[in-house]
């Protein structure tokens, strides 16, 4: 396969630029860059028998007028550069990718589109040093990839990404919608300081191996050199696609979506290592967004219509929000707002100080450990499954339809209610020194029973295993004997 070494950034100053930055083209073998109405045209290899060109590269920087990759076999007009000429490296067949593969000391930078001219192909950038995002995007590509991965082979077929380093800023003008189906953002770590838009959007962290097709990954080993944060969203980041996937684990290190020191002074979090930190948006409106990571901060808004969280360390500072969202975590820590038409979630320990909110479905959770001092709110049903659950003094749980409450151990020093419907209490240990409400009957079943507050039921019917504890026991019988003892 022949290789071309290429440096998109000298090509402006071709046939009179006036750009002050003065570059040589060094093309390794036939390959060349031109210049069509001041925007570069790189001519790519001709592709091998599986559709890829490879194309190397001693620097691949993209101005603001964008640059063509020409995949065109007898000419293309184009959104930047109008009429191109066919490629005359190709033999009668174009490439379905196009790899672009950057072998420098110093990151590549995109200020600009960078447009497929023909027939539409995939086009990865790789750099392993690193690539600033400032206005980039694609045209006229079904895949575009942006990564700091080493390209893998297996017997000559593209087979995937190796990410050992580098990072990924998207700033400035951020990253644009452009006309591509599926973009994908793959780094050791990725800092999104402006808006990234995409029809759908893939963001990876961290060391690890992807496939080609990006459908599998393996993590690297254990390494002592590990960020504080993979992916943070600054407060002027953002994410908008109609499908966003977010994954960012790496031995040790979780997903920061603020400033992860900062925030941990602030907050008092535990986490010494952030996958992903939200100081900013992520929405993928209309659509799903899933987001899987070792840690999870967020400080303002993550939403979707179907939102998939992930995480063994969650924290919440902020808004996560949408009609569906499901959470599985190890360890989550709400002190702000989730907010859904339905909400479930899973959790070995579960803390909320904040509100946990489903508007018009039911409301479940599902924790080893949970301890509410904020509240727990349905506008239908609320089902919570608890081993050891305290609901403390501030504590409010109160739902529409019916509370169910499953565990080993309930201390409820707080408020729980059911407005139009009942309260099921089912446990080992039971205590209450604050109030249990009903609109219709509140029950216990249970080992140990211990009142010393409140429970009152709209009907006036509440009982433990069965018996009414607003009325009196029954006297007791004197026993009666018969033959020889009674005369």
């Amino acid at each position: 396969m022949e290789i071309t070494r290429v440096t998109l950034l000298s090509a402006l100053t071709l046939l009179g630029s006036s750009l002050s930055a003065q570059a040589e083209i060094t093309p390794q073998a036939a390959g060349a860059v031109s210049q069509v109405n001041q925007v570069p045209v790189v001519n790519i290899n001709a592709p091998s028998q599986d559709g890829v060109s490879h194309n190397r590269y001693s620097q691949f920087d993209v101005e603001a007028q964008g640059a063509i990759l020409n995949n065109s076999l007898a000419g293309a007009q184009t959104t930047l550069a109008g009429a191109v000429a066919g490629n005359s490296q190709f033999n009668g067949r174009a490439a379905t990718v196009i790899l672009n593969e950057v072998d420098s000391a110093n990151k590549s930078i995109l200020n600009g589109m960078v447009e497929v001219a023909g027939q539409r192909a995939d086009v990865v950038i790789a750099n392993k040093t690193g690539i600033t995002c400032n206005g980039c995007g694609f045209i006229n590509a079904s895949n575009g990839v942006l990564t700091t991965g080493e390209l893998q082979f297996s017997n000559g077929t593209f087979s995937g990404y190796r990410v050992e380093q580098g990072n990924i800023l998207v700033d400035g003008q951020g990253m644009k919608k452009g006309d591509v189906d599926y973009t994908a953002i793959i780094a050791r770590t990725a800092n999104v300081n402006a808006a990234i838009h995409a029809d759908a959007l893939f963001v990876s962290a961290g060391k690890k191996t992807l496939t080609a097709d990006l459908s599998g990954a393996s993590n690297a080993a254990f390494s002592r050199d590990r960020p504080e944060v993979l992916i943070d969203v600054s407060e002027l980041g953002g994410m908008y696609a109609g499908k966003i996937r977010l994954v960012a684990n790496e031995n040790g290190v979780g997903v920061n979506s603020a400033n992860a020191n900062a925030a941990q002074q602030r907050s008092g979090g535990a986490f010494n290592h952030i996958s992903v930190a939200n100081r900013g948006q992520i929405f993928a409106k209309g659509g799903s967004a899933s987001i899987s990571a070792t840690t999870l901060y967020n400080q303002r808004d993550i939403g979707a219509d179907r939102l998939s969280i992930s995480a063994t360390q969650l924290q919440n500072d902020g808004n996560i929000l949408g009609p569906n969202v499901s959470v599985t975590a190890t360890e989550l820590q709400n002190n702000a707002l989730f907010h859904a038409n339905r909400l479930q979630v899973a959790a070995t320990r579960l803390t909320n100080r904040g509100k946990m909110q489903s508007l018009n479905a039911p409301l479940s959770l599902n924790a080893t450990t949970l301890r509410n001092d904020g509240q727990l709110l349905s506008g239908s049903r609320l089902q919570i499954g608890s081993s050891n659950m305290l609901n403390g003094k501030n504590g409010v749980i109160k739902a529409n339809d019916k509370v169910n409450i499953q565990g080993t151990t309930l201390n409820n020093a707080g408020k729980i209610s059911s407005l139009n419907s009942s309260v099921s209490l089912s446990d080992t240990t039971f205590r209450n020194s604050g109030s249990v409400t009903a609109a219709s009957t509140v029950s216990h079943v249970g080992t140990s029973f211990r009142n010393e507050g409140t429970m009152t039921a709209g009907n006036g019917v509440v009982t433990n295993n069965g018996r009414d504890i607003n009325k009196p026991l029954p006297p007791r019988k004197r026993p009666t004997y018969g033959w020889p003892f009674s005369w």
